[in-house]
């Protein structure tokens, strides 16, 4: 009885269990392979048993006749034959199919054989041939051919390049003539480089590359490098990388046959074995090598060798010059018997062992060690499951599985293309490896972990790669493209989520992951959370499932993540879900209130007692959370069934926070503690939202009663709200009781040395609370002005000025700079994000949080409490300003504030920037009320904000232009500054002249003085002109929070999330360019060629107002725009004045400002540090913007000395020379007009400008003559055009 092989034996035992089975002889087999139903053909039938074994049959005589016919007359069987060829191979994987490709130049007609006297081709017989089978044992047999090759002496010179004109006959001269050099017969016999489809003859081609060769083969060495040398020279890197790659595409690999000396031995004069030499044409990319002649084919020389007996052996010889790379791969180095699992000369002894397989053996040896890497050489990211990046020579173990098979076997770990494969297997383990490894990749990318070390970035690398997938699978490909959580919404993807929630409930993680995936898509947009609240029975799946109002699953005592099934089990993630999807619109909300009774569950969750259940207590706390946050999100828009579960519940939030007033203490901090003060803040919160909607009852009470519309329908009409069921004096306990609190937090953060992110917000949401609270007692029907006062004025004084006066308040703004997003100049994390798949970019770009989000940050205190310092000094004037303006005037606030107005802006996209944007508005406006010290200060900061504001704050744009920047006691400098302007040069230039009637001025004292006096008329244009009425309106319903008026609280999707950019006071001229570059409607493009070409009084004073605005900000506040605009920026935007309209710019006031905005960007060299490759909205290049000015300044200009100053820009000579040959080319009709003198153009840019350097460019120079000769320009005229002229044209 056989047995199977034990772990414990050896070598040798399984050797002697081998023999044993071998002397045993055949042994019958266990199983017999049948091949039923085989079909007989005629191949089979034609393989008769022999006579004495076949059956005898008698066949009639007929059937005999009828077998004969079909093998004389070769008749098949048709009907076997179309079986036999039906019967296809199915393929599993199709592969692309390439069209072959024919040359135009390939035609029959050049075909011309030589004629022969039969009519039939000449055969070639061979003659004095040896035996085809050699007498020696072993030796292969040789063809025909072959041997005829030998006799003649031709197999050892040919040469095998890969082609069939490697040994032509075409050109025996050239094989003769560069075999004595081998840099010349390394080029081939061919070109690379020219190829002549279609317009040159093949003759052609090889009569061009003779010419060449005979030209490189009469040169030295040192000739050709020098001729190497200035050929690069010529050449652009792009022309140089398409040539290296022409002889790479066309010569992949180039095979030398060169038998060679100790390798060959010979028979009878012949050679029976020979060894081939490949040569590959490395890729220039790999290595930084040059075009050069160093890819050098071998020549071959004859080498006479005794033992040859008389034949000549020809061995590879390469010249000095040549560089010889080892271009063997590692798996053809030996490998030492040591190392192999058995040595070659014992594999006899194993079973099928008979041939030794070498690669096979070197299969289990050790893995090689990586190739070492060049000075700062980049490698192929490898990583672990967990999504680290591992070292390049990382020594782990092969049992971790990270090793395979692959171009780098040495190397453990998974690059992104084989993480793509694996997540392509058939094998579903395999898959959820690839997918698990790629999630915690992404993760890691997401957290900025590979945002300095991985080029190009992971996030895109992996979209682009989902779409080169997607593309060839979906019709709709180009959606992916664009946006992907719009193309998986149109794919259907929620509903295949809910298939896997509803039929198959998987994992505690996955739920978790559809339950997030759900919530990315309705964030997306308001179109994709009404396609997920419409899709039959989703909502319904998950609140069964996921929101219970049965919380036994809770009284098990396991946390959420350590329970193996989680159907029945109440989720934050859930709750979050409908948070998003409710926050999203008033009517989305609506539905999981009267459709779904979401309000229900919110009450079984803002009703638990963490004591009453087994799960953890953070887990508890943060389901009680969400809950109230979901509760705050409905009460926003005023439903009728949260304001009914608040009322009913009014008890119960009353008691929970008198249980924060008694036992919760923001100096006793610890991890319970956080959860607690999070439920708080949100418990505070929905007490706020309460209290919003309890403010509108007598408004909606008196209008119901006089039968007013308070709101517009969707018919049009005024319609009549209902008044809301709660009352203001519902909640007079709450106030009092959250003052209460705001006063004992207050007074434990003033004697601590540090407080945590959650204790601020706790405390923000009570100043929230409150400065909602006084706001809105004001409009009430019980309002008393003197208690109203008094109230005011205690917690002012006992409260906020005990505050603001404490140490722990100068703490908080003097970590101001350290945690701004503002003055940081960290990269937004957007920048890693594919276009098609944005983020927030909270993790910035190198894998840091962004600093306003840091755990240490102040802001959670500082916004609410300035809220609810500028609401109280607004409501009342009269209380005592000493402890607000000593803050105003501290030197830690004027530290922040100077450097914010030298910072570069890089995070003022982002969006939870806002909040540190309203903290500088209310700083701000507090200034403006109370009166500062550094007045300019906070007006430079006020410039500086303006382009910082995101868009659903359109207020905060009328707040800073009418409180500040546009407030008189804030531009009272400017007059005192204009005096002290007559020292300046400045006094003494010369306006440009205008053709029109009224001329400009240049006089800074002039200028200024004429802002400080439109001070207020900027103000008024501005505001207008900046936002519009309907989003200012919409912003201020989303501040005040008017419940029956706000449709949603989220901001849409866009691409811009700023207001304004950083050119903001030329924003109104920037629109009407805009307007006017788009094509006119039919019936209104008479009006609006009216208005192009005859500019009204209101837009020539809203061009003049943003001009007016722009000199004060580029001459007396330029600090506040230095860091975060260009010069060539500001250039561009005065230069639309000129497109915008066809007459505007002949204004005397809108020309002045026009040449003194000018005046200050070319200040201190401006003019010199001009960008020539910038790109400008509206234009695909530069040039494109001055072709445009070019024909307007002809068409409309009437030779505007303005006009024509800002043409003079390009034509300085550091600017590319396509500016100077578009003007006096095919613009030349344009010179005439320019009559500027050289004087002129001096007080702006130094005329050397356009001197020096010399012109080098001999189409430009017979342009400047041509102009000169035909008098297009002239000394009279023309002065400064002359000048340039007659310099560069050498006359």
């Amino acid at each position: 009885m056989l047995r199977r092989p034990r772990v414990n034996e050896t070598d040798d035992d399984l050797l002697c269990q081998q023999e044993e089975l071998m002397a045993r002889g055949a042994l019958q087999p266990s199983a017999k392979i049948v091949k039923l139903h085989k079909r007989k053909t005629e191949d089979s039938a034609s393989q008769k048993p022999p006579d004495d074994e076949a059956p005898t049959k008698c066949r009639s005589k007929f059937a005999q006749d009828r077998d004969a016919k079909k093998r004389k007359e070769g008749i098949v069987d048709n009907t076997v034959l179309m079986e036999a060829t039906s019967r296809k191979e199915k393929v599993a994987v199709l592969g692309n199919i390439i069209e072959r490709t024919v040359p135009a130049n390939i035609s029959l007609l050049e075909w011309k054989p030589s004629p022969t006297p039969t009519g039939f081709p000449k055969v070639h017989r061979l003659h004095n041939l040896t035996s085809t089978r050699s007498s020696v044992p072993g030796a292969e047999k040789k063809s025909l051919y072959m041997q005829h090759l030998e006799s003649e002496g031709l197999l050892t010179r040919t040469v095998n390049t890969g082609s069939s004109c490697a040994a032509s006959s075409e050109s025996p001269s050239f094989l003769s003539n560069t075999s004595q050099d081998p840099a010349v017969s390394a080029l081939g016999n061919h070109s690379f480089a020219i190829s002549g489809e279609g317009i040159l003859h093949k003759s052609d081609i090889e009569k061009i590359h003779q010419e060449s060769l005979a030209r490189i083969a009469s040169l030295s060495h040192e000739e050709r490098i020098k001729e190497q040398q200035e050929l690069l020279s010529q050449l652009s890197p792009e022309q140089i990388t398409f040539l290296r790659s022409l002889r790479t595409r066309r010569d992949k690999t180039k095979t030398v046959s060169t038998p060679r000396q100790d390798d060959t031995t010979t028979h009878d004069g012949m050679i029976t074995k020979s060894t081939s030499m490949e040569v590959e044409d490395s890729n220039s990319n790999d290595k930084d090598d040059l075009p050069h002649f160093s890819s050098f084919k071998p020549s071959i020389v004859p080498v006479h060798d005794e033992s040859s007996s008389g034949q000549d052996n020809y061995k590879v010889t390469f010249s000095d010059d040549v560089e010889m790379l080892n271009l063997h791969d590692d798996d053809d180095e030996p490998v030492p018997d040591s190392q192999l699992p058995i040595p070659p000369s014992q594999a006899h002894k194993w079973l099928h062992m008979d041939k030794v397989e070498m690669e096979k053996l070197k299969y289990f040896t050790d893995l090689p060690k990586p190739k070492p890497l060049k000075n700062n050489e980049g490698f192929i990211a490898r990583f672990n499951f967990k999504g680290d990046i591992l070292p390049y020579d990382a020594d782990i173990s092969h049992l971790e599985g990270l090793h395979k098979h692959g171009k780098e076997p040495g190397r453990a770990g998974y690059s992104m293309d084989e993480l793509f494969i694996l997540i392509r297997s058939k094998v579903l383990a395999q898959r959820q490896l690839g997918l698990r490894t790629l999630g915690n990749i992404l993760r890691n990318a997401k957290e900025g972990f590979y945002d300095t070390c991985v080029n190009p970035p992971i996030m895109q690398l992996v979209a682009r790669q989902e779409l080169d997938q997607e593309e060839a699978e979906l019709k709709d490909f180009e959606i992916i493209k664009l946006d992907v959580i719009r193309a998986l919404v149109r794919m259907d993807t929620h509903i295949r989520l809910r298939y896997i929630l509803e039929s198959l409930q998987p994992s505690p993680e996955t739920v978790i992951n559809i339950l997030g995936i759900l919530t990315r898509m309705v964030r997306h947009s308001l179109t994709a959370a009404w396609t997920l609240a419409q899709t039959p029975h989703l909502i319904s799946v998950i609140l069964d499932h996921f929101l219970p109002h049965n919380l036994s699953p809770l009284l098990t005592g396991q946390s959420v993540a350590s329970m193996s099934s989680v159907y029945g089990v109440p989720l934050r993630e859930a709750l979050h879900l409908l948070k998003i999807m409710a926050a999203k619109g008033r009517q989305l909300a609506a539905i999981l209130v009267n459709t779904h009774d979401v309000v229900s569950r919110i009450l079984v969750y803002v009703s638990l007692e963490p004591s009453e259940i087994s799960i953890p207590l953070k887990e508890a706390l943060a389901l009680s959370q969400e809950a109230y946050s979901l509760w705050g999100v409905l009460l926003t828009y005023g439903l009728s069934k949260p304001q009914e579960a608040f009322i009913s519940f009014y008890p119960m939030l009353v008691r929970k926070l008198v249980f924060y007033r008694d036992k919760v203490s923001v100096s006793d901090y610890n991890d319970t503690n956080k959860f607690n003060y999070d439920v708080g803040a949100h418990m505070i919160a929905v007490m706020m939202r309460a209290l919003n909607i309890a403010a509108t009852h007598s408004l909606l009470k008196n209008k119901m009663m006089l039968n007013q519309g308070t709101t517009i329908g969707a018919d049009g009409k005024a319609e009549v709200l209902v008044p809301p069921e709660l009352t203001w004096n519902d909640l007079q306990d709450l106030p009092q009781l959250v003052e209460t609190c705001l006063t004992k937090w207050l007074t434990e953060l003033a004697r601590i040395s540090e407080s945590t992110f959650s204790a601020l917000r706790l405390i923000g949401s009570c100043c929230d609370f409150l400065e909602a609270y006084y706001v809105k007692w004001k409009d009430q029907t019980s309002y008393s002005g003197e208690v109203f006062n008094t109230r005011i004025k205690h917690l002012y004084n006992i409260i906020i000025s005990t505050v603001l006066n404490s140490s722990m308040f100068r703490n908080l703004i003097s970590v101001l700079p350290s945690h701004s997003s503002l003055i940081s100049d960290l990269v937004p994390g957007t920048e890693r994000d594919p276009n098609n798949l944005g983020s927030l970019g909270c993790v910035t770009f190198g894998g840091k949080v962004i600093p306003l989000g840091l755990s240490s940050s102040p802001f959670p205190l500082l916004l609410p409490l300035s809220n609810l310092l500028l609401s109280l000094h607004t409501l009342h004037p009269a209380l005592d300003s000493q402890s607000v303006c000593a803050v105003l005037d501290s030197d830690e606030i004027a530290t922040y504030l100077e450097k914010l107005c030298q910072s570069s802006q890089q995070l003022s996209s982002q969006w939870l920037t806002r909040i540190e944007t309203h903290f500088i508005c209310n700083i701000l406006q507090v200034a403006a009320l109370k009166g500062c010290r550094r007045r300019k200060l906070y007006h430079e900061t006020a410039l500086f904000m303006m382009p910082c504001i995101h868009k659903g704050d359109e207020h905060l744009i009328k707040t800073l232009l009418t409180c500040i920047i546009c407030a008189p006691e804030f531009t009272s400098d400017l007059a005192e500054m204009s005096t002290c302007v007559r020292d300046l040069a400045l006094q003494d230039y010369e306006p440009l002249k205008s053709p029109a009637i009224a001329q400009p001025v240049l006089s800074p004292l002039q200028l200024t003085n004429s802002i400080c006096h439109s001070i207020k008329s900027i103000e008024s244009e501005l505001v207008n002109s900046l936002v519009s009425r309907r989003e200012y309106d919409a912003s201020l319903v989303l501040k005040n929070g008017i419940p029956f008026i706000i449709n949603s609280i989220t901001i849409s999707q866009i691409e811009f999330p700023l207001v304004l950019d950083q050119y903001w006071p030329l924003y109104p001229i920037k629109c009407v360019f805009k307007i006017s570059q788009q094509p006119p409607q039919p019936q209104d493009k008479t009006k609006q060629e009216q208005l192009r070409d005859q500019s009204s009084p209101e837009d020539i004073l809203t061009v003049t107002r943003c001009l007016q605005l722009t000199y004060l900000t580029l001459k007396h506040r330029r600090n506040t725009t230095i860091h975060t605009t260009t010069l060539t920026g500001w250039m561009y935007h005065l230069s639309l004045v000129f497109l915008a309209a066809n007459d505007i710019f002949l204004d005397a006031n809108i020309n002045s400002y026009l040449q003194g905005c000018l005046v200050e960007v070319f200040r201190n060299g401006g003019y010199a540090n001009l960008d020539t490759n910038s790109k400008f909205e509206g234009y695909s290049a530069l040039i494109d913007w001055y072709r445009n000015m070019v024909e307007q300044f002809m068409s409309v200009s009437y030779g505007d000395s303005t006009f024509a100053l800002f043409l003079t820009i390009p034509l300085q000579q550091y600017w590319p020379v396509d500016f100077r040959k578009l003007l006096w080319g095919d613009n030349n009709v344009a010179l005439q007009f320019f009559r500027l003198t050289t004087e002129q153009v001096d007080q702006f840019i130094p005329v050397q400008q356009f001197l020096e350097p010399a012109e080098q460019d001999e189409g430009m120079i017979i342009k400047y003559r041509s102009a000169l000769g035909c008098h297009e320009v002239t000394v009279k005229r023309n002065p400064f055009l002359y000048k340039v002229a007659a310099h560069h044209a050498h006359i």
